[in-house]
């Protein structure tokens, strides 16, 4: 036994074990409804700790996860590490599954579960497949909609099996998504606003925005404002979300940052300093109809001042960003870009 199979899944055995002696006491208390019918992977339960591989295919495309040397990681993504909490919740719950009640068998209404293939268009299934280290299928499985109110405190999902027409209703819950980012850990950064001293945004033109205060309790001004020019009156708002703009910054995607080009003449360039001295450097791009950016940290001692000045350890936070953020390019939720976005031409009065 290898020890990347080990780190993989030891957890994963013990979490099935309990997760069965749940589904006994369930199924088996006072309060438990009348047993379901079999199970849908009948030696699923006792095979969990054959597994290394688990994916998720959506119409969009497949999400791979596999067991590493430190946890399990995101073997498409560059083996960006992946929650494996979230990895063995949905291995155990498969497991668990058994059918419930037969539904339909006709494929113009699979659609209405949810349990279509694949391949149709507008597609909202999923395809949850489980893989021993040698590639082998240990269970597949079409995962559709979720159905909260089955049984009381009971939960269930429509599936079917791939190349089955039999859709079935199936007791147990299945947490699965389609979506990268319920699969990874989704914070980037959080750089609250109020140890933000300067924030600059930088257009792909030269154009900057620059927003600064001179104290914590001081409130966020234009630092070059041009002579004569005016503000509107809503751009309070604007300003401040420039300085907010790393606070809870939260990933959609995730891939290996030598995939990109951040040095082209299209990217937008962000900067943000701290009272503590820590200065967070961001530049974005625009790549397959999203934004994508890269982060790099430093310190400079010499910016922290007011009673932050020396709170955290600048250089030591830099250092920490580097590691965990440098090797990576991610894709972040547009809402989240758009301070990025800000410019000084979208707070000022239009010249009468």
């Amino acid at each position: 036994m290898t020890p990347r199979f080990i780190a993989g899944l030891a957890t994963l055995t013990a979490v099935a074990v309990v997760a069965a002696a749940v589904g006994v006491w369930s199924r088996y208390g006072a309060a438990a409804p009348a047993t379901p019918t079999e199970p849908v992977f009948a030696d699923l339960g006792t095979r969990l700790n054959q597994t290394t591989e688990i994916s998720v295919t959506t119409r969009a495309g497949t999400i791979v996860m596999k067991a590493g040397a430190n946890g399990w990681v995101v073997a498409n993504r560059g083996n960006f590490p992946a929650r494996t909490d979230k990895v063995i919740k949905a291995a155990v719950q498969l497991s668990q599954l058994r059918f419930a009640d037969a539904k339909t068998s006709l494929p113009d209404r699979y659609d209405r579960l949810e349990v279509e293939d694949i391949a149709t268009k507008d597609s909202k299934s999923k395809l949850l497949r489980l893989a021993d280290a040698q590639g082998a299928t240990l269970a597949k499985i079409i995962v559709g909609r979720q159905v909260d109110s089955y049984r009381p405190g009971r939960e269930a999902v429509y599936v079917r099996r791939p190349g089955d027409a039999q859709a079935w209703l199936a007791a147990g819950g299945l947490d699965v998504s389609g979506e990268m980012r319920d699969w990874v850990a989704r914070e980037v950064i959080d750089i609250q606003m109020n140890r933000v001293s300067r924030a600059t945004t930088v257009a792909p033109n030269g154009t900057a925005l620059v927003v600064a205060r001179a104290k914590p309790e001081d409130k966020f001004v234009v630092d070059n404002l041009p002579d004569g020019a005016k503000l509107k009156e809503s751009a309070a708002g604007g300003i401040e979300d420039v300085a907010r703009s790393l606070a809870y910054l939260d990933l959609s995607d995730v891939r290996p940052v030598a995939e990109f080009d951040f040095a082209n003449d299209k990217a937008t360039k962000i900067e943000v300093r701290t009272f503590d001295g820590l200065i967070v450097q961001v530049r974005v791009i625009d790549h397959e109809g999203g934004s994508w950016a890269r982060f790099e940290a430093s310190a400079n001692p010499a910016l922290a001042s007011g009673p932050m000045a020396g709170a955290v350890d600048a250089q030591k936070e830099a250092d920490a960003l580097n590691a965990r953020l440098g090797p990576w390019a991610y894709k972040l939720q547009d809402y989240k870009t758009t301070a990025f976005r800000m410019r000084l031409s979208d707070l000022l009065e239009a010249k009468s």
